[in-house]
């Protein structure tokens, strides 16, 4: 298929880390630049989460020109500052690593000095059992206001707690201002819209006509009849659906009202998203079908619908089965700019420091140096390098880089707000019957960690 080649240079974005350990790296030391910092010689570990077998440095596939470049990066780093950085796998995957950094911290041995998160929700779990180190106590080293290169605070707040930050991310390196997982995108069956006639809803996004309305409009007719052949409008999760329309009216966690900071459940327009769905569930159910999102990939890939929702973490895979396709954002409930999308996110890959270590502020320049650019490549290429390797048109790559620009983090990590938790109930509840049984559901958690969080992000954004 075109875009077969992707696999030589294109990381998978979403699939993380690997089963085999990467080998040190062992500098020459004949060139040190002694003007700049010296470490002595020290070695530093970065255990990097281990959630798969393909060989990867900070989840650039090992036959990409990235990993090259980046090792490259490294190797002059040990060189000028005269220390080594030493990558370790054997931590494990996720909730492995959280326990792993735990058991460290109490037997007072330390495993490692820092920490490559994957994008499964670890890095929030393991900031909320306090064996990462608060980033935004080093203000001097790591400046957070600074979101060009560690990222901006909206996506950070997946390793906040409690207001403080604990993870960056190397926002200066090529596809990693986007490394996770967002929601809510319709894939379109590029071929079918051709084959069929069928008005491409990327010009819709173009023309700013994306809204609601829209996608009430076109889904009877995306609907195909071919011979013995139903073509369904689109196929998708549910609950991907549920953060859809969430997003297209911008909830979020936090409701703010005369001053007060409120649950998402305070603030009426849920009951109105909520109520939309269900009128449209209603209306056009025999023109679109919920079921599991590796169902829906693989009936799109086969040409059994028009459209499929679901998140940016399959994009990848999805690539390796289609011939043609493009993607487009949930549409904007109708009072909105088409433009202005509301997207959510669950997780992303980010960098933090293990609270035993016995220098927070060595490590904290390690890591500054460290997310310095990578010489040789701009993260600007991002974009054609995501149009040459895996999309057909360069709006889709232009579309996906731009994703995470004010997505809402959505807590999935320590159980998720009341946005995730309608996505079971919206088919069968009204939305006052889902708003007065989640009453009080959030109120720790809000009090504990949404609430002090949006606090210090409101003061990284002045």
């Amino acid at each position: 298929m075109k875009k077969k080649i992707f696999a030589l240079l294109f990381v998978a974005l979403f699939i993380t880390s690997c089963a085999t350990v990467q080998e040190e790296i062992i500098p020459e030391f004949e060139k040190i630049d002694l003007s700049v910092k010296n470490f002595d010689g020290k070695e530093y570990i970065i255990a990097q989460d281990n959630t798969n077998d393909i060989g990867n440095l900070f989840f650039y596939s090992k036959d990409s020109l990235y990993y090259d470049l980046l090792l490259a990066h490294i190797d002059k780093i040990e060189k000028q500052h005269n220390v080594q950085l030493k990558i370790i796998t054997s931590l494990g995957i996720g909730s492995d690593i959280q326990n792993n950094l735990f058991t460290s911290l109490v037997s007072d041995i330390k495993m490692c000095d820092f920490v490559y998160f994957g994008s499964d929700n670890a890095n929030m779990r393991a900031a909320q059992a306090g064996t990462l180190y608060p980033l935004n106590e080093l203000p001097d080293i790591i400046d957070l206001s600074d979101s060009e290169k560690y990222g901006p605070i909206n996506i950070l707040e997946c390793c906040m707690a409690k207001g403080n930050v604990y993870g960056v991310i190397p926002n200066n390196w090529p596809q990693k201002s986007n490394d996770g997982n967002v929601s809510t995108l319709f894939v379109i069956n590029e071929t079918l819209i051709q084959k069929y006639g069928l008005e491409d809803p990327r010009d819709f996004y173009e023309q700013n006509t994306w809204n609601l309305s829209k996608l009430e409009e076109i889904t009877p007719l995306f609907h195909v009849e071919d011979g013995d052949k139903d073509i369904k409008a689109f196929l998708g999760h549910s609950a991907a659906f549920a953060r859809g329309f969430s997003g297209a009216y911008k909830l979020t966690p936090i409701y703010e009202k005369d001053g007060e900071l409120l649950p998402v459940t305070s603030n009426p327009t849920l009951i109105t998203a909520i109520e939309w769905a269900r009128e449209y569930i209603t209306k056009y159910a025999d023109d679109f079908t919920f079921l599991s999102r590796w169902d829906a990939w693989k009936d799109l890939s086969n040409g059994d619908c028009v459209m499929a929702i679901g998140e940016t973490m399959n994009i990848v895979e999805l690539a390796k089965e289609m011939e043609n396709f493009g993607i487009v954002p949930f549409p904007v409930a109708d009072q909105y700019d088409c433009k202005d999308i509301g997207m959510t996110y669950s997780a992303m890959t980010t960098m933090s420091i293990f609270s035993g270590v016995e220098s927070p502020e060595e490590c904290a320049s390690i890591i500054d140096i460290l997310f310095e650019d990578i010489e040789g490549v701009s993260k600007d290429d991002h974009v054609e390098s995501l149009y040459n390797t895996l999309f057909f048109d360069k709006r889709d790559a232009e579309l996906y880089v731009s994703l995470y620009k004010n997505a809402v983090y959505d807590y999935y990590g320590i159980g998720g707000t009341s946005l995730q938790t309608i996505e079971g109930l919206y088919q069968t509840k009204t939305g006052q019957e889902i708003v007065s049984s989640l009453e009080g559901v959030m109120d720790e958690q809000m009090e504990i960690n949404i609430i002090p969080n949006y606090l210090a992000m409101q003061e990284y954004n002045k």
